[in-house]
C-alpha cells in the first residue's frame, strides 16, 4: 500500500500513515498489535524446522481507479481506520490533503493503479 499512481501522492500518503499509525498506537486501545516485516518473512521460514523448500513470488496487477476508489482503499488501511475510530479527525491525520491531491492526480476519471505484491511460499514436505 498505495497503488503505484504517482509519486507526490504516494509521499503524502506516507505521511497520513505515520500520522495514522502514531495517533492509532497512542489511543492505548490497541496495545497487543504486532506485525511481522515482510523483508524478514522469508529468512524466519528459512530457519525454521519442517520446511524443505521456500521462496519469494513478486508479482504486480494493474488496475484503473478513480479519486474516490483511491481514497476508500486509503480508509480501509489498518492504521488509518483505527486512528479514525480512536477519535483522530481526517485533518489531524492529512486525509484532508490526501483526498485534495488525489482529487488533482486521479480525479473522478480515474487512472492506472499498479500493486505490487510479495508471496512467501513454503512447502514442508518435498
Amino acid at each position: 500500500m498505495p497503488p503505484t499512481v504517482h509519486p507526490r501522492l504516494e509521499l503524502v500518503y506516507q505521511e497520513v500513515a505515520r500520522k495514522a499509525t502514531k495517533r492509532g498506537k497512542s489511543s492505548g486501545k490497541w496495545t497487543n498489535l504486532e506485525s511481522w516485516p515482510i523483508v524478514q518473512h522469508l529468512d524466519h521460514m528459512r530457519t525454521m524446522d519442517g520446511y524443505g523448500y521456500t521462496k519469494e513470488i513478486w508479482f504486480h496487477q494493474e488496475i484503473d481507479g478513480t479519486s474516490d476508489e483511491f481514497m476508500g482503499l486509503v480508509r480501509s488501511y489498518r492504521w488509518i481506520d483505527r486512528a479514525l475510530k480512536a477519535g483522530a479527525t481526517e485533518a489531524e491525520i492529512g486525509l484532508n490533503a490526501l483526498k485534495s491531491l488525489s482529487d488533482e492526480i486521479i480525479g473522478p476519471e480515474g487512472c492506472a493503479w499498479i500493486f505490487g505484491y510479495r508471496l512467501v511460499v513454503g512447502v514442508r514436505d518435498l
